[in-house]
């Protein structure tokens, strides 16, 4: 199971168009800050700057995935992308904290329906 929301993230690459649900998100931020972790563990014993820049894109790349993967997680809440601005400022990141674990909105909204919820369709 947690291979498929890791698959989806990368398969969606670095759009922030539809909605995430928690478990792709907070899945996927376990697994950045784990190879973010590793890759900056193997740059510090290293002196090798082609291996120092290989893995510099590599960090880059797994955070900008987990922008993007944020950006959706507040489209499902309900809330704008614009909303990762808060990371800017001192607590800023408690503030997504917070809204990236709230459960998303049932039903369908401004960017897409519900990963969570699928829209119920009645054969007539």
């Amino acid at each position: 199971m947690v291979h498929e929301h890791i698959a989806t993230v990368f398969r969606k690459g670095g759009s922030v168009r539809g909605r995430a649900r928690r478990a792709e998100f907070w899945r996927y931020a376990v697994v950045m800050t784990a190879g973010n972790q590793l890759a900056l563990v193997l740059m510090g014993l290293t002196d090798v700057r082609a291996l120092d820049l290989a893995l510099t894109v590599v960090v880059g790349y797994l955070t900008g995935l987990g922008v993007a993967t944020l950006i959706r997680r507040l489209h499902d809440t309900g809330n704008s992308g614009l909303m990762v601005l808060w990371a800017l400022i001192p607590l800023g990141v408690l503030v997504l904290w917070w809204l990236a674990l709230r459960d998303g909105k049932p039903g369908p909204n401004k960017w897409g329906d519900s990963p969570k919820y699928p829209a119920v369709t009645v054969a007539a």
